[in-house]
C-alpha cells in the first residue's frame, strides 16, 4: 500500500473529529452547567501488524508507524464560574459531582444544570427540560405550591422551616463512561457515590469552555487538515509521474 496516503488521510481524519469537536464545544460556551469534551489520540499499528496478513515486514515504512486515530471522546469536569441569580431557585454545585435527574426513558441522568422550577403538581423539575429532580432514593420530589422553597447547601430542600427532601447530588466511580445525551444530560451505567459538594441557591453554573481555547483548537485543526490535503494532493501527483514515467520506461 501507499504508505503516504496511509499516513496522512488518518491524520486528515483525526483533525476534522477534533474540529467537530472543537466547534461544538464553541457552540456550548453560553450553556448552563455544559462540560466541554475533549479528544484523544492514539498511534496505530503499521497496516501489516493491525490486519495480522502474513507478508513480509517492510522495516523501514513500518518504521513511520501506522499513522494516529482518534479515540472516543472524554468530558472535561472542570468547574464552571458561578453566576449569581437571587433566584432561589437556581442552584449551582461548587465542587465534584453531578444533580440526578429522571430522563424520559425513565433511568437516572446526570446534569449540572440547576436551573429549577415547580410543576403545577408539585414536582421539582428542570426548568430546561421539565425532567423530575430526585431525591436520595432516586424518586421525583413532591413539594407544596404554596408554601416558599429554600435549598440549602447540603442539598436539603425546605418549606415551613422543615426539610422535606434531599438533592439526591452524585458522583460517577468512573468518569470515562459518561456519555452526553444532549439537553445538558449525561448518561451514567456505572456507580454513584453520594458527593460532598455544596449546593449554591440563587446562582447558576456558566459553561466550562474557554472561548479562546476552543477557537485556538479548531483553527489548529483546520490546519491540520490543510496540511494533510496538500500532502495528499502531492503524492497523488507523485503517483501519476511515477506511473507515467516507469511505463515510458517499460
Amino acid at each position: 500500500m501507499n504508505y503516504g496516503f496511509y499516513l496522512s488521510a488518518s491524520g486528515m481524519l483525526n483533525a476534522m473529529h477534533r474540529m467537530e469537536v472543537s466547534a461544538t464545544n464553541l457552540a456550548n460556551v453560553e450553556t448552563t452547567g455544559y462540560k466541554p469534551d475533549t479528544t484523544f489520540v492514539r498511534q496505530r499499528d503499521p497496516e501489516r501488524i493491525e490486519s495480522n496478513a502474513p507478508i513480509e515486514p517492510q522495516e523501514l515504512l513500518e518504521r513511520l508507524g501506522g499513522g494516529v486515530l482518534a479515540s472516543a471522546t472524554g468530558v472535561d469536569l472542570t468547574q464552571g464560574d458561578l453566576k449569581q441569580t437571587d433566584n432561589p431557585l437556581d442552584i449551582a454545585l461548587r465542587g465534584k459531582g453531578f444533580f440526578a435527574v429522571r430522563s424520559p426513558q425513565g433511568d437516572p441522568a446526570l446534569t449540572r444544570d440547576g436551573r429549577l422550577t415547580m410543576a403545577a403538581d408539585g414536582t421539582l423539575v428542570q426548568t430546561a427540560t421539565g425532567l423530575p429532580m430526585l431525591d436520595r432514593r432516586n424518586r421525583p420530589i413532591t413539594l407544596d405550591p404554596t408554601a416558599a422553597v429554600g435549598i440549602l447547601r447540603d442539598g436539603s430542600v425546605v418549606q415551613r422551616g422543615e426539610a422535606v427532601a434531599r438533592l439526591n447530588v452524585v458522583v460517577p466511580a468512573d468518569p470515562a463512561r459518561l456519555q452526553k445525551r444532549g439537553d445538558g444530560m449525561i448518561a451514567y451505567t456505572g456507580k454513584l457515590t453520594a458527593s460532598s459538594a455544596d449546593v449554591i441557591a440563587g446562582s447558576t453554573e456558566s459553561s466550562a469552555v474557554d472561548p479562546v481555547l476552543a477557537i485556538n483548537a479548531m483553527m489548529a485543526a483546520n490546519r491540520a487538515v490543510g496540511a494533510n490535503s496538500k500532502l495528499l494532493q502531492f503524492q497523488d501527483r507523485a503517483m501519476q509521474q511515477a506511473i507515467a514515467v516507469l511505463g515510458k520506461v517499460a
